[in-house]
């Protein structure tokens, strides 16, 4: 089971759009499909009911998001650790905002950031200010701004 097949899940899971899902992941829509149909495969069920545009996971689906999100969440807090112990650590921070956000008042501020400190690894989200709060308090991102 390959890592990058959870985190498409997840993507479309997250979006309800293939579409938009690979647009995140920039992968073709195409390929995202295939990533999905080789999940389906390897677990040997259906994870999402496709109407035209839009995707709702199955009972398979919502049941796997959670497992999933946590084997991503692991895998990265292991890689992170893993590299601080060699000393080649990168510090990682998870910043969402919301477009108009990011449009007036941070994109100048992260590019002198990300410059000053390319060792950093910025996560970046947009969403609503309601999916932003909602985010941090799940964890999924570090902090927000809106």
């Amino acid at each position: 089971m390959e890592l990058n097949l959870f985190k498409a899940f997840v993507a479309v899971s997250e979006s309800r759009s293939f579409r938009r899902a690979a647009a995140t992941l920039h992968v073709s829509q195409p390929a995202l499909s295939r990533q999905i149909a080789r999940l389906e495969a390897e677990l040997g069920t259906q994870l999402f009911e496709r109407y035209g545009r839009h995707v709702e996971c199955t009972p398979e689906g919502q049941f796997l998001l959670p497992l999933a999100e946590a084997i991503i969440a692991r895998t990265d807090e292991t890689v992170s650790i893993m590299r601080e112990r060699a000393g080649a650590g990168t510090t990682a921070a998870r910043l969402g905002a919301t477009g108009m956000v990011f449009a007036q008042l941070l994109t100048p501020i992260l590019t002198e950031f990300i410059t000053a400190h390319p060792a950093v690894a910025l996560d970046l989200m947009e969403a609503s200010d309601v999916d932003l709060e909602d985010a941090v308090i799940e964890g999924k991102l570090d902090f927000a701004v809106y």
